[in-house]
């Protein structure tokens, strides 16, 4: 097969990923990565780029301090890399020696007690969306992205029904699934907001909380709760509230790898490590 430059393969090798099962997130993603690759060796011919090179950009992005950026490019020039020898555009493929890059988790996990702490100053302080909004993500283990938008019609069956913002599969919860850690479950939380459009709500009728607003706000109490970092790393986000979820759920006996609605369990595995478009419905409970 005559060379083709690495800004050709780069063409085609969107083409197939577009036409893979992944979300419009993904494809995004994919095509940003293969974009800043192309500002790097996009005029070069495939057959010439060396292992080297690709440490390089790699190495680039590391440098400034973006690992989890850093690990992402690392994986996509392996996969796209590897397509492209397993489809005969290279014979050597300069990607298969090339080693993933070592990212440190700098944020702290939250702990159990931490929560309720935080909980009870929001109940005081803090917008009523925001106390719900923390309920919710902990007994449902959802993104934060994801609790503001639940509504009544995701209701069916007695099962809450949610699509995951990163995969686009859905996750249905009963809705008498209790988090026994506070004793309350997922009809407790519409009990609470009975005759409300969005579970997680502005005072205003039927106005939608933006993620941004629960992030923000819950940043505000934790600092309230006295709750910071130690040794340089970042406090606990929101976003922690979702593997604390899991952590509980596990100790519970519950199926976590449905409950978070990953695909495969080394995800799963990332949310209980205490660091010391086509649908695919996932029932928990089952």
């Amino acid at each position: 097969m005559a060379t083709i430059s690495v800004n050709e393969w780069l063409d085609q090798f969107i083409k197939i990923q577009k036409q893979r099962d992944i979300t419009f997130r993904t494809v995004q993603e994919k095509i940003y990565i293969a974009n800043f690759i192309r500002k790097k060796i996009g005029n070069r011919p495939m057959d010439i780029i060396r292992t080297l090179d690709l440490f390089i950009i790699i190495d680039e992005v590391w440098q400034q301090k973006k690992q989890n950026k850093a690990v992402r490019t690392y994986l996509f020039i392996k996969q796209s890399f590897h397509t492209a020898w397993s489809r005969g555009v290279i014979e050597n493929n300069p990607a298969a020696r090339l080693e993933r890059p070592i990212c440190k988790v700098k944020r702290e996990r939250l702990e159990l007690d931490e929560f309720l702490k935080i909980l009870k100053i929001a109940k005081l302080c803090a917008p009523e969306y925001l106390y719900i909004g923390m309920l919710t993500a902990l007994v449902t283990g959802r993104r934060p992205c994801e609790v503001v938008n639940i509504t009544m019609d995701d209701i069916e069956n007695d099962y809450l029904n949610v699509r995951t913002a990163k995969s686009g599969v859905i996750v249905s919860m009963p809705l008498d699934l209790k988090l026994e850690a506070i004793g309350t479950s997922i009809r407790d939380l519409f009990v609470m907001t009975r005759g409300k459009k969005y579970l997680v709500e502005r005072e205003r009728r039927n106005a939608k909380v933006s993620s941004h607003s629960l992030t923000t706000w819950f940043s505000k109490m934790r600092e309230a709760a006295g709750i910071f970092a130690n040794d340089g790393r970042l406090a606990p986000s929101f976003y922690e509230i979702r593997s604390l979820s899991a952590l509980l759920y596990n100790e519970q006996g519950l199926n976590i790898n449905n409950l978070l609605g990953h695909r495969s369990l080394g995800s799963t595995k990332i949310y209980t490590d205490r660091r010391g478009k086509g649908v695919i419905k996932y029932i928990v409970g089952n």
